[in-house]
């Protein structure tokens, strides 16, 4: 599949907007695991980005910036750890607890009513139910609500935690190519989401412009790496969209389906966050 697709052409919050279809949704999601196969496949050609962050380091020294830097990398890789190693374990103790609360509900139910009652129960099945078993069902009816509200709380939580995570990797990587990006991370400036993928897509050259006043470019000129920046601006492109749906619309919540999407999303930010810390270090050595 190729790379170029209608869903990573910008970071603006309406492009949500078209998936709310369930088959929009799944092909967005194929993209994501296309480029996420595409860098994976990159991420042991390092040579070329060892060799510019040599030169960047030098220049980071020569301006009495380096130590800023190094400590802002440990910092960042520290809580990037600390956000996204147990998060697979939260996801699943998550999915166990709500599953198993939802099953004691019905337990509960069939025990006091005797029969096997399926939510949301229709009408027929209210009316052949006396006043108490009424009250039983209208009980089971709101706990369940509210233990999907827990539960849909609790996950758009993790959601926005491994995007932090993420996007503190994407941020180490970027200053790892980008001289310009580099002196605004050492300096620690505030730096948006555009920024950070406008800096992957420049290493990419998808962007025909150099980053301001770097030096660095206006050395060599060279900016396309073999590590595919292209795929990770892509994936951070669908990360940040993922976070916006979790935040703003209910459509991946609306099936049981769309669950094992969701796992899917955490899956690969995961194994994402991994290669950049390893492409980190590899550049960096062990700081």
């Amino acid at each position: 599949m190729s790379l170029q697709n209608p869903y990573s052409e910008s970071l603006k919050p309406k492009d949500i907007i078209k998936l709310r279809d369930n088959k929009k949704l799944y092909e967005f999601m194929n993209y994501f695991r296309d480029d996420y196969e595409v860098f994976i496949d990159s991420c042991s050609n390092v040579d070329d980005l060892i060799t510019r962050f040599s030169e960047i380091r030098n220049k980071l020294s020569s301006k009495d910036l380096l130590n800023d830097f190094i400590d802002r990398i440990n910092f960042h890789s520290r809580l990037a750890n600390y956000k996204s190693i147990p998060i697979q374990d939260y996801l699943r103790s998550l999915w166990n607890n709500y599953i198993n609360e939802v099953e004691e509900i019905h337990q509960f139910c069939q025990d006091n009513i005797r029969i096997n009652i399926t939510f949301p129960i229709s009408e027929e099945e209210l009316e052949s139910l006396n006043e108490q078993e009424k009250d039983i069902i209208v009980q089971a009816f709101n706990k369940l609500g509210l233990a999907y509200i827990n539960f849909i709380t609790l996950v758009i939580g993790l959601i926005n935690v491994i995007f932090s995570a993420f996007e503190l990797e994407c941020k180490i990587i970027c200053s790892l190519g980008c001289f310009a990006f580099s002196i605004n991370y050492a300096k620690n400036n505030i730096i948006q989401h555009k920024e950070v993928w406008n800096i992957m897509r420049r290493l990419s050259r998808i962007s025909s412009s150099k980053s301001i006043n770097c030096e660095i470019c206006q050395m060599q000129n060279n900016c396309n790496f073999l590590i595919n920046f292209k795929a990770l601006a892509n994936i951070y492109c669908y990360a940040i969209k993922i976070r916006m749906l979790a935040d703003y619309d209910e459509v991946l919540f609306k099936e049981e389906q769309t669950w094992y999407l969701i796992k899917d999303y955490f899956e690969i930010l995961k194994d994402v966050i991994i290669k950049q810390e390893n492409i980190k270090t590899k550049c960096m050595g062990e700081i």
